[in-house]
């Protein structure tokens, strides 16, 4: 066998048991990213709806790894909206409060978010508009 080729058979070798260790290692990792992905849920639906029973908790920031997370998949129209308005909404135009809760995970049509908007406005409901920007009345 010539030198070369018994090199690289070699690095193959040591290849393949590096993946395979990898292989294993991965095997313990998955369990327990999925474990702390179950557990980052749950605190950001929990501080959801504290916030929106008045409380001033700030939503977790989403992780990179959890790009699929929806926060407002669970609430009503009106939580969801209460919920981001409070908690560090970037765009609070009608538009931008849309297109956020359908981000998030409310399954409601445009029509369905704009008319809750409209009719839960204070004194009817927890929202009030200024201008353009919609935002939330505090107890």
């Amino acid at each position: 066998m010539s030198p070369i080729k018994e090199h690289y058979e070699g690095l193959l070798k040591d290849l393949e048991s590096r993946r395979k260790a990898l292989v294993e290692a991965l095997k313990e990792f998955v369990p327990l990213k999925e474990a702390l992905q179950e557990v980052e849920e749950q605190v950001l639906k929990i501080k959801t709806k504290l916030a929106n029973l008045g409380g001033q908790l700030e939503l977790v920031k989403a992780s990179p790894h959890k790009s699929d997370s929806l926060p407002y998949s669970e609430l009503s129209v009106e939580e969801a909206g209460k919920a981001y308005l409070m908690n560090g909404a970037i765009d609070k135009t009608t538009d931008g409060v849309v297109k956020a809760l359908q981000k998030g995970g409310i399954k409601s049509n445009k029509n369905t978010i704009q008319t809750t908007l409209y009719k839960k406005q204070h004194p009817n409901g927890p929202f009030v508009k200024n201008g353009k920007d919609w935002g939330v009345v505090h107890n």
